[in-house]
């Protein structure tokens, strides 16, 4: 399916001549209807989310917070990105986390100088009547959610008959991660190498020989279908990341993290951190099927129309390019010189006209071209896309009337669309960033609250939540 929506040639190819073009009608229709849906989502700036509380009164801070989220995350991008994903693989995927890092900031401040001091020391004493600039460094905390979008194939959910990821017995992730990353999960008490492997050398031979294990990375794999070139420069360890619930003593089974550097080695067991006891992966299949977790892909029935439309295209540009080039049929025996006839433009032939002929190849492509046009129509209805969103106006005389009923019939299927994304997995994200708000953030944050239509802007100094 991504070779689809990439355009790539691969073996399902039937047709085999010179031309080796690839007609991207798939990807115009994933790429119209993620636009749109998107818009859809996304219809205003700073207003996505509502709440309401236990009194009359609309929680304005609160809102403004997710908002700030939704900004400092890129959601927007996110989604996007998303949508594509989840038309290709059937199944939308979001990995939510918070993270915390310092970031060493340089300050120009004034001052007043230093009038005595001892080598090492400040005594205290400064001159008021005067002023110096100083160079001052500070840490400063960088703190909030991180949102992920990843791979389907990365991901595995035990048994896959059920609906909800929240029932699942296991979930596992493939993880992918630096000598960085397995340094910090080694501080931190989440991996336990052994005694031998808790140095950093040996930690990195940890890693490279592990980073064998699986050479095709999806995300490597994305890269390399962008065009972008990662061959021998991705060093990894592919640690599998699964979630389970677990009884660590107190009778009540608890969501834990189990991580795994092979299908029998494990190097952490730990509760899971969240509050909230729910699984950092937020999944759902785009059009439910009963019975199954995973959805199926929008490209599934229409990939065979997509490989004919490819055959018949290139055979019409064959065709083209031989009509393009006319036929000269002589006697070899009349005329021996034919050879000194092949160059030369507006040439004076030495022949008899009677013993040469001009012919033409017949344009195929005319016939290939109609035959295209019908297959890449059959794909936009398979899809749900429609004239208008692919930048076409109907064809015909149209009234106001009529190209509002084309607008209307257009956007039903994308707010369908629209809404069971933001049902399946923004809600419970929204709901998810609120939690881990509650939960993590240390510091105030200050950030633009609008409060009701028509009221002033503001900037507001939210403390951390308790929930």
């Amino acid at each position: 399916y991504w070779a689809i929506y990439n355009a790539q040639p691969d073996d399902n190819q039937q047709y085999r001549g010179n031309s080796q073009c690839y007609v991207p009608a798939v990807r115009d229709c994933v790429n119209a209807r993620a636009k749109r849906t998107v818009k859809q989502l996304f219809p205003v700036a700073y207003k996505h989310v509502d709440a309401v509380g236990t009194d009359p009164e609309t929680p304005f801070p609160q809102l403004a917070l997710i908002e700030h989220y939704i900004r400092a995350t890129r959601l927007k991008d996110v989604v996007r990105s998303d949508l594509i994903a989840g038309d290709v693989t059937g199944q939308w995927n979001l990995y939510l986390d918070w993270t915390r890092s310092y970031r060493r900031i340089t300050e120009l401040i004034k001052r007043n100088p230093i009038l005595e001091s001892v080598p090492g020391e400040d005594i205290g004493l400064h001159d008021p009547t005067r002023e110096e600039e100083a160079t001052e460094e500070t840490d400063l905390l960088t703190e909030g959610p991180e949102i992920v979008d990843f791979a389907t194939e990365d991901l595995a959910v035990v048994p896959p008959t059920v609906n909800d990821i929240e029932k699942a017995e296991v979930v596992a992730l493939k993880l992918r991660m630096s000598k960085a990353k397995v340094q910090q999960m080694v501080d931190e008490g989440v991996f336990v190498l052994g005694e031998e492997t808790n140095d950093r050398n040996t930690i990195a031979d940890w890693v490279a020989a592990r980073g064998e294990a699986d050479t095709r990375a999806a995300p490597k794999q994305r890269l390399h279908e962008a065009g972008i070139k990662t061959e021998g420069t991705l060093t990894y360890a592919l640690i599998f990341e699964a979630t389970a619930k677990l009884d660590f003593g107190d009778g009540h089974p608890r969501l834990a993290y189990i991580y795994y550097a092979s299908a029998t080695e494990i190097i952490g067991i730990i509760k899971a951190p969240q509050w909230g006891g729910k699984r950092p992966v937020l999944s759902a299949s785009v059009d439910r099927l009963a019975g199954a977790f995973f959805g199926q892909s929008k490209i599934e029935p229409v990939k065979f129309l997509q490989w004919n439309l490819n055959d018949y295209w290139n055979m019409g540009q064959d065709s083209a390019m031989y009509s393009l080039l006319p036929i000269v049929m002589t006697d070899p025996l009349k005329n021996p010189n034919y050879a000194s006839m092949v160059i030369g433009l507006a040439a004076v032939w030495g022949t008899d006209p009677n013993s040469t002929k001009f012919a033409t190849f017949p344009a195929l492509w005319k016939d290939a071209m109609m035959l295209c046009n019908s297959i890449k129509t059959q794909i936009w209805e398979s899809m749900d896309v429609n004239e208008m969103m692919m930048g076409k106006m109907p064809q015909g005389r149209k009234n106001n009337q009529q190209i509002g009923a084309v607008q209307a019939s257009e956007m039903m299927n994308i707010m369908d669309h629209a809404e069971r994304y933001e049902e399946s997995m923004l809600n419970p994200l929204a709901a998810r960033l609120y939690e881990y708000d509650c939960q993590w953030r240390t510091k105030e944050l200050t950030v633009l609250t609008r409060g009701e239509m028509g009221k002033r802007a503001e900037l507001t100094q939210i403390p951390p939540q308790q929930f």
